[in-house]
């Protein structure tokens, strides 16, 4: 009879262990899904502000002695402007497509510096959100170009208008977007072997507005 008993407090106690790791794993599962797509699209903007933002205040004095160049200045100005235009749209194709992408191996063809650390750091938060983001460069206009005497550095004015599709990196699912915006900025660039790299960029004016389309579930 003792044998018996044993046997049936033996399952009893198993059982109940049973019903309590199988209560646990429904309340971390209960637990997970409260991340809904409309947290991830809100915390994926708010970090696109931020990184607007600290672009913003990295405003500075990067370079002395700079020199105005401009196309009727000659064939060598002419051929500076072209390598200056030339780098900061390749840097726009390489942003746009690491953005979507999120390999950020190929940002050093375009980026160094303090500009490179900070376009590394969105693609982690990126990642960490589990979007991506899909962006369209409407226009661009180029407004001034300076060198410094020794033409290891440069300054580009420019004003680009961009409009940005947030996605959920898991389902594709639509998060968010923002229409075309002008985004005033200025680049600062330097001279190395493989050509012009941007190493400092400073926007003006206000972020991307942008909607959540996701909603909560």
């Amino acid at each position: 009879m003792k044998i018996r008993h044993h046997v049936i407090y033996t399952c009893f106690y198993a059982t109940s262990i049973a019903l309590l790791l199988t209560s646990c794993k429904s309340l971390e599962s209960k637990k997970v899904n409260t991340d809904t797509s409309e947290n991830i699209a809100s915390r994926t903007t708010a970090t696109l502000a931020t990184s607007f933002a600290s672009s913003q205040a990295s405003a500075q004095t990067l370079q002395q002695n700079l020199i105005t160049i401009k196309p009727e200045d000659g064939a060598e100005a002419e051929k500076k402007i072209d390598e200056l235009k030339n780098a900061i749209k390749n840097a726009d194709d390489i942003d746009r497509e690491v953005n979507q992408s999120l390999n950020s191996d190929v940002l050093s063809k375009a980026y160094t510096g303090e500009e490179l650390q900070k376009k590394q750091k969105l693609v982690s938060e990126l990642k960490s959100h589990q979007t991506y983001i899909y962006s369209k460069l409407r226009k661009q206009v180029f407004h001034n170009f300076q060198i410094s005497s020794d033409g290891s550095t440069a300054k580009v004015d420019l004003t680009e208008t961009w409009s940005h599709k947030i996605f959920s990196l898991e389902s594709n699912q639509l998060l968010a977007k923002s229409p075309g915006s002008d985004v005033p900025q200025t680049n600062y660039l330097r001279k190395t072997k493989s050509g012009w790299l941007v190493y400092n960029t400073v926007f003006n004016g206000a972020p991307p507005a942008f909607k959540i389309i996701a909603k909560a579930q």
